[in-house]
């Protein structure tokens, strides 16, 4: 997983925002 905010570690929130747009 690569985080999506520069310098940002991927978070629990991030991870789910990512399944999110799997989804859509």
């Amino acid at each position: 997983h690569v985080p999506k905010i520069n310098g940002e570690i991927p978070s629990t929130d991030e991870a789910t925002s990512d399944h999110q747009r799997l989804l859509d």
